[in-house]
């Protein structure tokens, strides 16, 4: 009988696992591309809501103004007599 022989195993990774990790790096980098269009997204609707509260602060303040034509009373520091 003759005795069976194996090729020496090399240290390394296989094609499988190369392939597995690939994509499971693909996939962890879509999932962050996702998020930061996401941010981007939101942080444009929040500027957009940022200047929409100052154009409402801003109608609401000339309000008194528009109606009694005068002007509202000065918001200065109080003066003690």
């Amino acid at each position: 009988m003759r005795p069976q022989t194996t090729a020496p195993r090399t240290p390394g990774f296989s094609l499988v696992e190369v392939m597995i990790a690939l994509i499971i790096i693909s996939v962890g980098l879509l999932g962050i591309a996702k998020l930061e269009a996401v941010v981007l997204s939101s942080t444009g609707t929040s500027r957009l809501r940022a200047l929409v509260a100052l154009q409402a602060e801003s109608l609401a303040d000339a309000m008194p103004t528009a109606i009694s034509g005068t002007a509202p009373p000065a918001t200065g520091p109080a003066r003690w007599e």
